[in-house]
């Protein structure tokens, strides 16, 4: 867990529970001290108390845990990120090294971000992921210059609150079939996997739903990336895909 109180600055890594990297400078410029941020899909929960131009002071509300990598959210605003980072070009040059592999945008807004990183990827496929309201209001534009959507719950429910979590799903699998595009669900599909070797009765007939509503696979995150049980995930869909 965290301490009290954190430092937020720009950066990639630390190596300190107290600060935290975040390397979105557009982070810093749009937060005001009083808004709240959540992290890792709302499992931590700040309040800025003090900004500066490349750093944030700040104190934890909701404690939890907290690894590289996750998203940071806020209720108060939608970040512009800036787009095409070095970390991006290294993600990418590094991912064209090996055969079949496709690319996923963090938080399209509108679909014109396909331009940016369609000329980096070549032929391999770009994948839009759905993670702001904004994005919802812009299904359409994105299907039309991106080859795959994921509706990323984590996000998304963290910006929009998990009451409006199930309408906003249910919107998304009514515009499937006018998107023509493969269109997958993401989020803790198999969550309960991260520590247990079999998934909950939850989210086997959630997995069942979503699939007979449209959805064409599933993706995972941290059930694969740092879970506990792996091997038990694999041994799972293999089962579930016969």
């Amino acid at each position: 867990e965290l301490p009290a109180r954190v430092d937020l600055f720009l950066g990639e890594s630390s190596s300190r529970s107290e600060r935290i990297p975040v390397p979105a400078a557009s982070v810093f410029a749009q937060t005001s001290a009083g808004d709240e941020l959540f992290l890792n899909d709302r499992k931590v929960v700040l309040r800025v108390v003090s900004k500066g131009s490349d750093c944030l002071k700040a104190e934890v509300i909701q404690n939890g845990a907290l690894s590289s990598g996750k998203g940071i959210n806020s209720p108060d605003r939608v970040f512009e990120l800036a787009r095409v980072t070095e970390g991006d070009l290294r993600a990418i040059e590094f991912g064209k090294g090996f055969a079949n592999v496709a690319f996923a945008v963090s938080f399209v807004a509108d679909g014109r971000e396909s331009s940016l990183f369609r000329p980096l990827v070549g032929d391999a496929r770009l994948i839009a992921k759905i993670e702001q309201r904004q994005a919802m209001l812009n299904l359409k534009c994105i299907a039309e210059q991106f080859d795959e959507l994921w509706l990323c719950r984590g996000d998304l429910g963290a910006e929009a609150g998990l009451k409006e979590l199930g309408r906003l799903q249910s919107l998304f699998v009514a515009a499937i079939p006018a998107l023509q595009r493969p269109a997958l669900i993401a989020g803790e599909v198999l969550g309960s996997m991260v520590a247990n070797a079999f998934p909950s009765r939850a989210e086997v007939v959630q997995l069942y739903d979503a699939m007979q509503s449209g959805f064409s696979g599933l993706v995972l995150s941290d059930e694969t990336a740092c879970g506990a049980q792996v091997a038990a995930v694999i041994e799972f869909l293999e089962y579930w895909l016969k």
